[in-house]
């Protein structure tokens, strides 16, 4: 890629399980929260037992030299080299709109390659840290507590805030406070522990560490948000789970699946590729996909709906809002219609209710991920409202559902 990002995608599924690069180059400073927020995800591979860097900082400890980096429409793929060896890592979110089992499921990878450079046999060890922070909406806010993940043939463990509550509050610049973010590996031979740090004498666990032995090892990067969305006074989960399904389950399919999904992901950059009318509109369609899809929330009514609900970012955090959804739906009209109903069906209940009382489209339906109606006072009167952009904007978004 020729376009330089101005933030790397790393782990992308929904608006509040988002993780990028700022930087360049990965190991010049932190992994982030879209919102700009550290939420630390660290490598180091050991190579002949000296240790360097590939993500982010590490006591100290040397970076490899960073070779390239390349943006696909679900991928995200690093190279180093330095020690003797060249290595990949190579980060997928498999946003596969056509597939909302697989779109929704909340489980991100990190593959990581390494081989020799110099001809001399290595021996090869990788160490992932993610801190506590990605469960926390503040780092400190609570102790965080460790349980191991019990499936067989994976290693790993999840971290979660020792107070829960879920769908707690609703805003902008937030994180999410509830659920557990998973990390896990089903290489043979790794091991999992958490790191602790110290506060007021008190040992409390700061972040999950991954030990995988070997040159091609599988990550996962997982969170279970228990509950996803309040509509309308109803708490609702994630559309891959409206059945049921556990987070556990929901991570040995995601390891089970890999090498079939990275091919899938594969012929989407190509199909959007041949889609594109030269390389520049290509780079800046590849940017914008996953940037797209992963600002949203992809749940399920209590009528087996689907519901398709975006965040505004630093624009008080509406929810299902209708100016953005216009712009948005080119790419889930070609690839998958069905998510632009569940974009406005939020609308469409909240126009319908008691909560409505003007004859035009209301700009929002909530303030994310509490999706009970407008909260910021534009309900108040109409000369706070917008009728004519929100309007417009619904009846461009009808008239493309309708089709010519």
């Amino acid at each position: 890629m020729k376009l330089r990002a101005p933030c790397v995608p790393l782990i992308t599924v929904d608006p509040y399980f988002s993780v990028w690069s700022k930087y360049d180059r990965l190991t010049d400073g932190d992994t982030v929260h879209w919102t700009g927020k550290p939420q630390p995800i660290t490598g180091v591979v050991y190579v002949d037992g000296d240790p360097y860097t590939f993500m982010g900082k590490f006591g100290g400890v040397w970076p490899m030299e960073q070779t390239g980096l390349e943006i696909t429409a679900c991928s995200t793929l690093y190279t180093f080299a330095g020690a003797g060896i060249t290595l990949r890592a190579e980060f997928t979110s498999p946003l596969l709109t056509d597939d909302l089992d697989i779109a929704s499921r909340p489980v991100s990878y990190l593959r990581l390659t390494a081989a020799s450079a110099d001809g001399a046999s290595h021996e090869i060890r990788f160490v992932i840290d993610m801190d506590d922070s990605i469960c926390l909406n503040e780092k400190y806010q609570y102790p965080t507590v460790f349980s191991l993940l019990n499936e067989p043939g994976i290693t790993g463990g999840s971290l979660g805030a020792s107070e829960q509550h879920v769908l707690n509050r609703s805003g902008d610049d937030l994180r999410i406070d509830w659920g557990y973010a998973y990390l896990a590996t089903n290489a043979p031979g790794a091991s999992v522990k958490t790191v602790e740090r110290f506060r007021n004498g008190v040992a409390e666990h700061d972040k999950l560490r991954l030990d995988i032995p070997g040159c091609d090892v599988l990550v996962a990067f997982a969170y279970d948000d228990i509950r996803s969305i309040q509509y309308f006074g109803e708490n609702l989960t994630s559309y891959w789970n409206r059945n049921g399904k556990t987070i556990q389950t929901a991570i040995r399919e995601a390891f089970a699946d890999y090498e079939e999904l990275k091919a899938r992901c594969d012929r989407l950059g190509e199909d959007l590729r041949a889609k594109c009318e030269n390389e520049q509109y290509y780079e800046l369609v590849t940017l914008a996909y996953r940037q797209a899809v992963a600002a949203h929330k992809i749940a399920v009514d209590l009528n087996g709906e689907v519901l398709f609900i975006s965040k505004e970012c630093f624009s008080n955090g509406c929810a299902a809002t209708v100016d953005v959804t216009y712009p948005s739906i080119p790419l889930f009209l070609l690839y998958n219609p069905e998510l632009v109903h569940g974009m406005l069906r939020p609308v469409f209940r909240f126009a319908d209710s008691d909560g409505w009382r003007f004859d035009f489209s209301p700009h929002d339906a909530g303030q994310y991920p509490l999706v009970n109606g407008q909260v910021y006072g534009e309900n108040t009167s109409e000369e706070n409202q917008m009728p004519v952009e929100e309007c417009k904007a619904y009846r461009l978004c009808d008239a493309a559902l309708a089709g010519p």
